[in-house]
């Protein structure tokens, strides 16, 4: 009987042999180079980790080592060898935790590079403190009246093009540090003239409000171009329900101001004091006000000379922080001068004006009516007149349809140009309404009528 005539019994003793050689081989190599790597005692040193980093692959070895790489490479198919790297990347510094480890569902926490000044890699601990700690925030205000357009540079790079007066940047982050500033008119194409170079150091943690005013080209007496800095401004009000508002004397030629917070509910009349005597490049910290509409009324410390009064709206602000400057050039809304807040988006607002500048003491030979401002309004505004002798005023609003939906009360005002009579139309809907205002003085009963939209 010959082994074709048995297939199955013929392979299956070749089988068998085969096993059995490579066992032999097998256990033979073991002896002569230690056991296998996973299993016990070490791996082959000096495949892995010699000094020049040799790679398996490409090994010189003669056939005897190649074999034997070969043949450990076989065992690790069974048991996988601790990952190595070549001796090029072996002294690279691996992350490593400070402390124990963080459990499941932990922040990963500290890490860092050991030893490794010389490689210039900085610390995942290091950087993260950086991200913390070395970041500050700033805004940028521009209410220098004669100036224009400026471009600003720091440290020599341009930074805003063409920042306009009465504009504002967002607040931006900066790293903590000092700067170089260079304030050039808008049409040069370098810094190489600036108006106006300053020093601005930048604590980490606070914020800025930096606001340029004064004059670009001043005259005797006047301020130059200057920098005023609110350093510790606030990203948004402390109360979700209020408005903070910081105030910035901007104004470079009415000196020394009072500025009030007047009713117009109750007659203009004086409620708070925003500020108290001061003066050019003054700053007031933040105040808190609810989010209403105020009559803001800018006056001579000794209260002879009211320069403007103008209206602060804050209902669509409610939660916000804001800035509000006393801006331009000259001692009334005629010559410049305004009162405008600026929001932590950069949102300016030019205050409406709601009394033009009056000479004290004089008296109108006439009635007159100028119109209530704001309008369209929400939800208060003050109609504005002439009064030639003392009057009680009153206003009655009407609808489109002629019904008289709302009556204001009696106002006692004194005679004079600009008296305001205050309108409250909280209690009414969205829309047009037309009001008549009636002044009875000893002799006689002047009337006007007008407009006014009411929004929502």
């Amino acid at each position: 009987m010959t082994p074709m005539n048995h297939p199955v019994r013929f392979y299956s003793i070749v089988g068998a042999l085969g096993f059995l050689l490579i066992g032999l081989v097998s256990d033979a190599l073991a002896t002569h180079n230690g056991p296998a790597p996973g299993l016990s005692g070490s791996p082959r040193s000096d495949l892995f980790e010699s000094g020049d980093g040799v790679d398996i692959e490409n090994s010189p070895f003669e056939g005897g080592q190649r074999r034997v790489a070969k043949a450990e490479r076989r065992r690790g198919m069974f048991t996988r060898p601790e990952k190595r790297f070549p001796a090029s990347r072996a002294n690279i510094p691996r992350p490593s935790f400070v402390g124990a480890p963080p459990s499941k569902g932990d922040l990963l926490g500290e890490c860092r590079y050991p030893n490794n000044s010389s490689k210039g890699i900085r610390s995942m601990s290091t950087v993260d403190a950086d991200r913390h700690t070395a970041i500050a925030n700033w805004q940028l205000i521009h209410n220098v009246p004669d100036a224009g357009l400026l471009d600003v540079y720091r440290d020599g790079e341009r930074l805003l093009d063409d920042f306009d007066f009465r504009d504002a940047t967002p607040f931006e982050i900066i790293l903590a540090g000092t700067y170089r500033f260079d304030f050039v008119a808008g049409a040069d194409t370098s810094n190489s003239n600036p108006i106006f170079t300053t020093d601005l150091t930048f604590n980490s943690d606070l914020a800025y409000v930096i606001v340029l005013h004064g004059l670009a080209q001043p005259e005797a007496g006047e301020p130059a171009f200057q920098l005023a800095v609110i350093a510790d401004a606030l990203l948004a009000s402390s109360s979700a329900d209020n408005v903070e508002v910081a105030l910035v004397h901007s104004g470079p030629d009415i000196g020394p101001i009072d500025v009030r917070l007047l009713d117009p509910v109750d007659n203009n009349n004086a409620f708070d004091l925003l500020a108290n005597n001061i003066d050019f490049a003054d700053v007031v910290l933040y105040k808190t006000l609810m989010p209403t509409g105020y009559n803001v009324e800018i006056s001579s410390t000794d209260n002879s000379i009211q320069h403007e009064v103008f209206r602060l709206a804050l209902q669509a602000f409610r939660g916000e922080a804001l800035v509000l400057t006393i801006s331009g050039r000259g001692t009334s809304n005629a010559e410049g001068l305004e009162a405008m807040h600026v929001a932590a988006d950069g949102t300016v607002t030019l205050t409406p004006l709601i009394t033009a500048n009056d000479a004290p003491g004089v008296v109108p030979a006439a009635f007159a009516l100028h119109g209530n401002h704001p309008n369209p309004f929400h939800p208060s505004t003050a109609i504005r007149i002439d009064l030639p002798a003392p009057a009680a005023v009153r206003v009655d609003l009407y609808d489109l349809h002629g019904r008289r939906v709302l009556t204001t009360p009696a106002h006692s005002l004194a005679a004079g140009t600009g008296r305001l009579v205050p309108v409250d139309a909280a209690p009414l809907a969205s829309g047009v309404y037309l009001y008549r205002v009636f002044a009875q003085t000893s002799v006689e009963t002047y009337a006007g009528a007008g407009r006014m939209v009411l929004v929502r």
